[in-house]
């Protein structure tokens, strides 16, 4: 199981957004169905979840979109990762 929270990501130019949308894709496996233990959700804080193998139930489609909030400005944390103006 993986939890991301506030997730963002970079433009290849260097931009950081928050995504307004987010796709659960899977594996070969996932797509032939060999495995069909695979879920993607939203968790009580907000955070996107994803969580596959261990034999549950439960059964996320692939490429299925989950909408969410975007945040309005990066968290402090990315901030050594923000280029200046001068380095686009």
């Amino acid at each position: 199981m993986a939890v991301f929270a506030d997730p963002w990501a970079r433009t290849p130019d260097g931009r950081w957004f928050s995504p307004a949308s987010l796709r659960f894709t899977g594996d070969e496996t996932a797509r032939r169905e060999w495995r069909t233990d695979r879920d993607g959700f939203f968790d009580e804080s907000g955070a996107f979840v994803l969580k596959n193998g261990g034999f549950f139930n439960g059964k996320t489609a692939l490429n299925t979109v989950f909408e969410r909030h975007p945040s309005p400005a990066p968290p402090p944390d990315l901030e050594p990762f923000v280029l200046s103006e001068t380095q686009k």
